[in-house]
């Protein structure tokens, strides 16, 4: 098992010479997102009063935003919200999946379980170490209702929530998270 670590932090095949070395950014990457947690749960508290006596907690916010994650993702994901990119496939049970449209195409992204199906994702997060990709962050501030002016918008109402049926919600998880088949059914 520690051979199997040794390399594989995801953060390049040779980042980790020893064990403790893996454990280290392993914990690290892990209070990276523990703080990434707190500052979106701060969002998200302060955008129910409408930010109402905590005016300057959103820049606060976004400044908190900026020491972890990216700029570009961070704007990026700010105006993946303001475009209403954002919508919530939910089943009748209460499972819900998030689609942001992408250039082109719509990334699946599971909110709680921290996964998108864009390549930054793989890419960067899985592989480099970064905590999230912009469809993951506009899912979040999509559900703190929060528009890049501050304002608590409607960024995921009503017109934004598909309710499906349960076998018609595993379908949809199917159809869209099915890995391609190789020519004997193996992947």
């Amino acid at each position: 098992m520690a051979d199997y670590l040794v390399g594989q932090t995801g953060e390049g095949p040779s980042s980790c010479a020893t064990l403790a070395d893996c454990a280290e950014r392993v914990k690290a990457r892990v209070d990276r997102h523990q703080a990434l947690q707190d500052m979106l749960l701060a969002i998200t508290t302060a955008s129910q009063t409408n930010f109402q006596g905590n005016e300057g907690l959103l820049a606060d916010c976004l400044t908190g935003l900026s020491a972890l994650l990216p700029d570009s993702v961070i704007q990026q994901a700010l105006q993946l919200v303001d475009q209403g990119e954002v919508s919530c496939i939910q089943s009748r049970r209460g499972r819900r999946l998030y689609s942001v449209r992408g250039k082109g195409v719509s990334h699946m992204v599971i909110a709680n379980g921290l996964y998108c199906s864009c390549p930054y994702y793989a890419m960067r997060v899985i592989e480099a170490g970064e905590l999230c990709c912009k469809h993951w962050l506009a899912v979040q501030l999509a559900l703190a209702k929060l528009t890049p002016n501050g304002t608590d918008g409607d960024s995921l109402g009503p017109d934004r929530v598909q309710i499906l049926e349960e076998e018609d919600f595993v379908d949809y998880i199917r159809q869209h998270f099915a890995s391609p088949v190789g020519p004997r059914g193996r992947n």
